[in-house]
């Protein structure tokens, strides 16, 4: 976020501190999308929002926020979990968990960022401004303690600048994954390729190899062979 280059040097960590408050913001709003798609109540509904809302907004926590995404993806694709193991339908389902998985412990790691964010206070002691952490936040205290002698006393702005980056990234990624899975309930069916293209989208940004699936005019997907060694 610019400021006045003779602002007060307290104002640009303000500055980014609202920026960091804004990405964790987001988290909510990407979970919303994400449990809006696995609601919708036939293939062609869309996202139902409204009703999503109202789940994660209801929970107390993101833990909890997180948990309901979780049961309800496995409830919503447990058909497709069924099936043979090499079966694009749950192929696909597996790769969409895969992502999800990978997205959601992204943003449990870096949920001290909106932890210090939205409780930490500003020090204004030494010669750079830095947010340090509330009394009661004993995560942040000992993540900023393994980050070493620079983060010892607190974020700095280009600290938390860069912090907040990586925490918009991931809400990125979930409401990226939000809408491929809307496109895997509409139009996985009747049209794979729409599918995987937006899916792999999702996975190259996250440095994830694509997801290929069986070309059904070849035949039924052959089975994996298996050693005849045994110890």
């Amino acid at each position: 976020m610019p400021v006045q280059p003779d602002s007060p040097p307290h104002i640009e960590l303000l500055a980014e501190i609202g920026v960091a408050a804004q990405a964790a913001g987001g988290i909510d709003n990407s979970l919303t999308i994400a449990l809006g798609a696995l609601l919708a109540p036939a293939p062609s509904a869309g996202l139902s929002l409204e009703l999503s809302s109202v789940f994660i907004f209801s929970a107390r926590s993101i833990d909890q926020r997180m948990d309901l995404v979780n049961k309800v993806f496995d409830l919503r694709f447990a058909h497709l979990f069924a099936l043979h193991r090499n079966a694009n339908g749950r192929r696909a389902a597996e790769f969409l968990k895969k992502l999800k998985g990978l997205i959601l412990n992204s943003i449990v790691v870096q949920k001290w960022v909106r932890n210090l964010a939205a409780h930490g206070n500003v020090d204004l002691t030494s010669d750079v401004p830095r947010l340090i952490p509330a009394m009661f936040d004993l995560e942040a205290k000992q993540v900023l303690a393994k980050r070493g002698a620079n983060f010892a006393n607190g974020l700095s702005a280009s600290q938390l600048k860069e912090l907040s980056a990586g925490l918009s990234r991931s809400t990125g990624h979930l409401t990226h994954f939000g809408h491929a899975t809307q496109t895997f309930i509409q139009w996985f069916g009747a049209s794979p390729d729409l599918f995987l293209s937006q899916v792999n989208k999702l996975a190259k940004d996250m440095n994830v190899a694509e997801l290929h699936l069986h070309d059904p005019t070849e035949g039924p997907p052959m089975r994996q062979a298996r050693s005849s060694h045994r110890p």
